[in-house]
């Protein structure tokens, strides 16, 4: 009767794969990963604070004197959502802009879809394999490519000249 070798209970690591494993789960490698991120997040706080400085303060102190005299205010905010400035109106504006391309962008596609794909999966007729291979061979198009229409059917709401959406008076767009 024949033995089996005994399947062994693991993969056994080459000495060179387990220095590197040793290395990067040493303390020492997580200390310094840490001290990284603290170094990496450090001006994002900064930016973070200074958001809800006063301009004046802003100005003539470093973001770290906050902790010495915090002066709070959403004045930075409210400037930039709600009042703009002579050159671009405010984020408010481009925040309904955003809303009212990205929802029927997304709403009026799916459904179309869930529909037209119901119909391929389920039902047989006539030219449904020249379809498929259709709408197959359309992702090879480039996805910028159809960003275009897409922007300029619902910054003005045409096709061909055709008003098939209602004007929604959105501006800064193109």
């Amino acid at each position: 009767m024949t033995q089996l070798a005994p399947k062994p209970s693991g993969l056994k690591l080459t000495r060179g794969r387990r220095k590197v494993k040793d290395a990067f789960s040493s303390p020492w490698a997580s200390f310094f990963a840490i001290v990284i991120a603290l170094l990496w997040t450090i001006p994002t706080f900064g930016l973070l604070v200074t958001s809800f400085r006063p301009k004046v303060d802003i100005v003539t102190t470093g973001w770290w004197t906050f902790f010495s005299n915090p002066n709070v205010t959403l004045e930075n905010y409210q400037s930039v959502f709600l009042q703009g400035n002579n050159v671009t109106p405010p984020l408010s504006q481009y925040i309904f802009n955003s809303f009212a391309i990205t929802i029927p962008a997304a709403v009026f596609p799916l459904t179309i879809a869930v529909f037209a794909a119901y119909a391929l999966a389920w039902f047989e007729f006539k030219g449904r394999d020249f379809i498929f291979f259709s709408i197959f061979a359309l992702q090879v198009i480039p996805l910028q490519l159809t960003l275009i229409p897409l922007l300029q059917l619902f910054a003005r709401g045409q096709i061909a000249g055709v008003q098939v959406l209602p004007d929604m008076e959105i501006t800064g767009s193109y």
